[in-house]
């Protein structure tokens, strides 16, 4: 695979990408036909990933550098038949079934993503691991059998860094606590103080580094 270079401030050779609402380096790294450490630990990188951390968090309007591929030559016979396979790096969707703090075992579930389904049943950490591609950006999960269905909306790459407000807030509303699309900073303040209660954190109402670093651990990034 290959790709159109532009003009570039940077002295290595590649391309500016800016970072549009859903993506994460994985999913970047599959559309441009690269490994995504091959992106994120470059060394024009380095200011983004000291600030973000996470190559799966980025904030709209990040700018990543793109390297440009490398061509790999290979000797092959003529007139014989050759198959190339096109490395990649697998993504798990991993999410954790609780209620009221424990694991709910070998629940049946149906992940749609784009169109495809992937079906299988909890393990007994309550855990659901689901290789998906690169790109997946939404769909659903049905959890459940026959008339005790439970179908929650899944979208992927739509978690902000913690360093924000959005951040935090995506995440305690990830984690069941009252804190939808229109809350307010009082709504967002009341939501953290339940959180650091649960948590046995000292109960500010405010993200201090211990309520983020919890925040993350339990949000599971």
């Amino acid at each position: 695979m290959s790709e159109s270079s532009s003009s570039s401030s940077s002295s290595a050779p590649g391309t500016r990408y800016t970072v549009q609402k859903h993506d994460c380096v994985l999913s970047i790294a599959d559309r441009h036909g690269l490994f995504w450490e091959t992106i994120w630990n470059h060394p024009e990188n380095k200011g983004l990933r000291e600030e973000r951390q996470d190559p799966n968090i980025l904030y709209p309007g990040d700018e990543l550098f793109i390297p440009d591929p490398r061509i790999k030559e290979m000797d092959c016979g003529c007139e014989a038949k050759h198959t190339f396979k096109r490395k990649g790096t697998p993504v798990i969707f991993r999410l954790r079934l609780l209620e009221h703090d424990e694991p709910q075992q070998d629940v049946p579930y149906v992940l749609r993503l784009d169109g495809k389904d992937y079906s299988g049943r909890s393990d007994d950490d309550g855990m659901i691991e689901v290789h998906v591609p690169p790109g997946s950006r939404e769909g659903e999960l049905q959890l459940g059998e026959g008339e005790d269905v439970e179908l929650i909306p899944v979208m992927l790459g739509g978690v902000d860094p913690l360093g924000g407000t959005e951040g935090i807030r995506k995440r305690l509303a990830n984690l069941g606590y009252d804190c939808d699309d229109d809350a307010d900073d009082e709504t967002i303040a009341d939501a953290l103080t339940a959180f650091q209660i649960d948590h046995d954190l000292d109960a500010t109402g405010e993200a201090d580094d211990a309520t983020r670093n919890k925040l993350r651990d339990a949000h599971g990034c």
